[in-house]
């Protein structure tokens, strides 16, 4: 195999003396130093302050802090261009609570105007898309005519917003005849809700648990279902129902500690031509309060066919409202409502033999031969004059599954 020759070494040390160097700084030539002192320059990364970047030049929201503002200021989009109509809405922090002070004053619904403070957390990241106003029709803005929200602490004016189009996942928004940005979502309908929607539609919120007595009193008769001490149960007083169904007294008793209004009567009207006259059907309630017993008494008027809802009003309120009509139907029931049909009375009794064959079962499987005089305790809370619930059902149904043959105790 040839072998490659060895590489030839220069030698210069003929070429130079130790009293004259082959290379000299002074030799080189002059046009070699402006090269190398430019390449020594450009090396240099450059200043922040002589050449700032082009991100720090762009417009930016300011960054407020949702817990800064205590009022806050929302104007409707106008289509006459009138920024300021009679529905524009004021709402004030009171404490921990927020109240609208308003066209009307209520309490806010502090779901929507936590929300509306939400905004700004993410101001911070709202792109900025473009400066000047030739083009802010394209982005849904026009003078006077969009949404405006305005956040004040006190009487400081910290920032004044308009609301453009939406699109995709992200909303137009800008400061008056100021920069357009896009906001990270879609909040665009938070804005450009109507007053009943920006007010807190609670219109009874107790535990059930604290209900001892109710009264009602409708066309369909009278019926009072009080609480006993002992079992906590409800059960009809001075009048006897046949196989009387304290699940469904409990789920009446429910509904009316959480009543929530669908909508608000403003206009003033005649109560007794809406049907909230003296004899109206109406339901009284006794709740157990620490300072002793606090009554309440709910009336139901007249139903609105076109809007499916149904007048409203309490001895606590000083005010009208309007409730769902279905709601409003099951505020209306008869003694015989809460009675169970033969066939309910059957599949109970079918549900409580069944809970006993398998509580048999499950004791023989276990070494103890003696049959179980009924059903076990654990389920025995669930069959005096109640319907089983299904989850019941279900676990019952399952350890039967589990204990059956093939399938092995494992404790």
């Amino acid at each position: 195999m040839k072998k490659n020759p060895p590489r030839r070494r220069i030698d210069f040390s003929a070429y130079e003396s130790k009293d004259r160097p082959l290379f000299r700084v002074r030799t080189l030539p002059p046009l070699f130093w402006g090269p190398f002192f430019l390449g020594l320059l450009s090396c240099q990364s450059p200043s922040p302050e002589t050449t700032p970047s082009p991100e720090t030049t762009k417009p930016r929201l300011p960054e407020i802090e949702p817990s800064e503002i205590d009022q806050l200021t929302l104007k409707p989009a106008s289509a006459s261009g009138a920024t300021l109509s009679a529905e524009t809405i004021e709402l004030v922090r009171n404490g921990a609570m927020w109240e609208m002070t308003h066209p009307v004053s209520a309490a806010a619904d502090a779901h929507l105007v936590g929300q509306i403070l939400a905004v700004l957390t993410r101001l911070p990241q709202a792109s900025f898309i473009e400066k000047g106003t030739e083009n802010a029709a394209r982005y849904g803005f026009a003078s006077g005519k969009n949404p405006q929200v305005t956040y004040r602490r006190g009487e400081t004016l910290l920032l004044e917003l308009e609301v453009g189009y939406e699109e995709r996942n992200r909303t137009y928004l800008r400061q008056p005849d100021g920069p357009v940005f896009a906001w990270p979502g879609r909040v665009g309908s938070l804005f450009k809700r109507t007053v009943s929607e920006y007010r807190d539609r609670t219109i009874l919120s107790e535990d059930a648990r604290n209900i001892e007595r109710v009264a009602v009193k409708n066309r369909r008769g009278d019926l009072t279902l009080e609480r006993e001490n002992e079992t906590g149960t409800l059960v009809p007083v001075n009048e006897k129902i046949p196989n009387f169904n304290s699940f469904r007294a409990e789920q009446f008793v429910s509904v009316l500690t959480m009543l929530r209004a669908k909508d608000f009567v403003y206009n003033p009207i005649d109560p007794s031509t809406i049907g909230l006259a003296e004899d109206a059907s109406q339901i009284t309630i006794r709740l157990k309060k620490e300072d002793g017993a606090r009554t309440v008494t709910i009336k139901l008027g007249k139903t609105i066919d076109s809007r499916r809802a149904t007048y409203l009003t309490t001895s606590e309120a000083k005010e009208i409202y309007l409730i769902s009509r279905h709601i409003a139907s099951f505020l209306r029931p008869a003694a015989s409502d809460f009675s169970r049909t033969d066939a309910e009375v059957a599949a109970d009794e079918r549900a409580r033999l069944l809970a006993k064959k398998h509580a048999d079962e499950h004791r023989k499987r276990r070494g103890k031969t003696e049959t179980s005089p009924g059903v076990p305790e654990e389920w025995g809370k669930y069959v005096v004059g109640q319907k089983i619930p299904d989850q019941v059902l279900d676990i019952l149904h399952s350890r039967a599954a589990d204990r059956s043959p093939g399938h092995s105790d494992q404790r």
